[in-house]
């Protein structure tokens, strides 16, 4: 006999004292019923934990791909920055070169201009 068997045995025999046979034995089968509906919720459970396991999974492999799609756009930010520095740096050195050309243009330009009105207050 099982600890299970033995149990309802003795749940069988307390009943039986205490609340009589008929009592007893709608208690006990009302129990079996409860405990055949509990066997199928629990192979139901199994199904239902089969099927976490599942999406658990497939969760894993999406925080995967989000993992390496976060990769690749750390590498493209940088890439990106370093594009965006070189390129800062080109237009930084033609803006040197630019306003080094207007500034010595504005001092030749300054330089005929007062040489003009030296020539043109000595012949005047």
């Amino acid at each position: 006999m099982s600890a299970d068997d033995f149990g309802r045995a003795r749940l069988w025999a307390h009943l039986e004292e205490r609340l009589g046979v008929d009592v007893a034995e709608v208690l006990l089968g009302e129990f079996g019923g409860i405990r055949s509906r509990l066997d199928g919720v629990e192979s139901r459970l199994v199904g239902v934990e089969s099927r976490l396991d599942g999406v658990e999974s497939r969760l894993n492999g999406v925080e995967r791909t989000l993992g390496r799609m976060d990769e690749r756009f750390d590498s493209m930010r940088y890439e990106l920055k370093s594009t965006l520095h070189e390129e800062l740096r080109g237009i930084q050195k033609e803006m040197k070169s630019d306003t080094r050309l207007l500034f010595f243009s504005i001092l030749g330009s300054n330089a005929t201009l007062a040489s003009l009105a030296f020539a043109a207050a000595r012949f005047a």
